[in-house]
Order: structure tokens, then C-alpha cells, then sequence
């Protein structure tokens, strides 16, 4: 079973061996944090993980992150809008 912040996790603690193994093929590495990024399911998980790439060398694969955190965000804003009856369906309930 594909768990993102297991994988997230994984990639955060290998960094330093995903840096040198795809050192030169960086289309590849682009990929792999693609990959990872895109899995996130809620823009908080997505936060963190933009906040880990702050201070990395990541130019090469940049496209291919903001592109998985472009999906990410429209996924969650997808979300949000297909369970907005039933989020004020509770609030009227309990608020």
C-alpha cells in the first residue's frame, strides 16, 4: 500500500543519497519528488514537504513540483467543493 507520508518520510531521512545517486539526472530526480509530492493528499502535508525544499538545490526539478503541488491544491479545492453540503449541513447542526 502507497502511504505519501511514509514515502515523504523516506525521502526526507535519504536526501543526502537521493542528492548523489541522481546527481546528473536530474529529469529522473524530478520525477521521484514528483511522484512523492503529488501522493499528498491535504495542503498541510504539502506545506511541510515545500518547507523541507526551502533551503535544497532543487532547480532542476522544480517544474516537476510545482506541478505535483498544483495538483495537490486543486485536488483539496476539489474536496472542499464537492463536501460543501455536508460540511453546512454539520456546521448547522453543531454551531
Amino acid at each position: 500500500q502507497w502511504d505519501p507520508a511514509t514515502a515523504g518520510a523516506f525521502l526526507r531521512r535519504n536526501w543526502d543519497w537521493f542528492w548523489t545517486s541522481f546527481n546528473g539526472m536530474q529529469f529522473l530526480f524530478g520525477r521521484v519528488i514528483g511522484v512523492v509530492v503529488s501522493a499528498f493528499a491535504d495542503v498541510a502535508a504539502l506545506d511541510e514537504f515545500r518547507a523541507f525544499f526551502a533551503d535544497k538545490d532543487v532547480a532542476a526539478a522544480e517544474a516537476q513540483i510545482e506541478q505535483a503541488y498544483d495538483d495537490v491544491r486543486a485536488a483539496a479545492r476539489w474536496r472542499l467543493q464537492s463536501q460543501k453540503d455536508d460540511i453546512g449541513a454539520w456546521l448547522a447542526v453543531h454551531c
